[in-house]
């Protein structure tokens, strides 16, 4: 899949969620017209076009030879101790049209892992989707734009081993500036990219923003296996 059509995923997967039962946001935006992204509250100077790369600093990355990516593992479980984000982990794939699947639009709904990219701990990045709201009540995501740099993530995977992200960095962009290469290109370390909405909100668009968690792999456990033989 193109970096275009992930573009295009990422903002049909905000434009699909709603928070009118809630009254987030006002009715109808205000301007449909792209905006600069913010970063820890400050303006971009520039964004990139889908295909330019905007890639987080990996300011908590260990160098490769202290930290070895792991091999590939479905992640089953999510947890952000800080902000309250506690979710099991469901399987997203592409629709037929393209577009990025996103889990059900339902309160208590989890959040989902792109199969078709890294797992969390390989090389590479690993991109989980959540809502920040449904119609009935809050999203799994609510709580993602408070994060900061230095945040801790924490995944367990589904062979018994787990991983720990620490939080580069956390952006909004309009969705017309969605950092395509930033999120979903290749890096030269296990990285994960959280990914929700946010913004001004109207009927007809949705969400104006996307808010995007860039983080590090910071730590692994592994469990050993004991063979025994009789």
């Amino acid at each position: 899949m193109t970096l275009i059509a992930l573009a295009v995923a990422a903002t049909l997967a905000c434009g699909g969620l709603m928070a009118i039962a809630l009254g987030h946001g006002p009715t109808e935006a205000t301007s449909s017209a792209p905006r600069p992204g913010t970063i820890f509250d400050q303006p971009v100077d520039s964004i990139p076009g889908p295909d330019e790369p905007l890639i987080a600093p990996a300011s908590f990355a260990p160098a490769a030879t202290e930290l070895a990516p792991l091999s590939r593992s479905e992640p089953t479980h999510l947890r952000i101790s800080r902000v309250g984000i506690d979710t099991d982990l469901m399987t997203l794939g592409l629709n037929p049209d393209g577009s990025i699947e996103v889990p059900p639009d339902d309160a208590g709904a989890p959040a989902g892992w792109y199969r078709n990219l890294a797992s969390p701990g390989e090389k590479g990045p690993a991109v989980i989707l959540g809502h920040l709201d449904s119609p009935t009540d809050k999203g799994v995501f609510f709580n993602l734009g408070a994060l900061r740099a230095g945040d801790v993530v924490v995944v367990d995977r589904k062979d018994g081993s787990r991983v720990t992200f620490t939080v580069d960095m956390v952006a909004a962009f309009s969705r017309d500036a969605f950092p395509t290469a930033g999120v979903y290109g290749a890096t030269d370390h296990p990285g994960l990219r959280l990914v929700t909405c946010g913004g001004r909100f109207s009927r007809d668009r949705g969400y104006e923003d996307s808010v995007i968690v860039f983080a590090s792999l910071t730590d692994t456990y592994v469990p050993v296996r004991s063979s025994w033989w009789r």
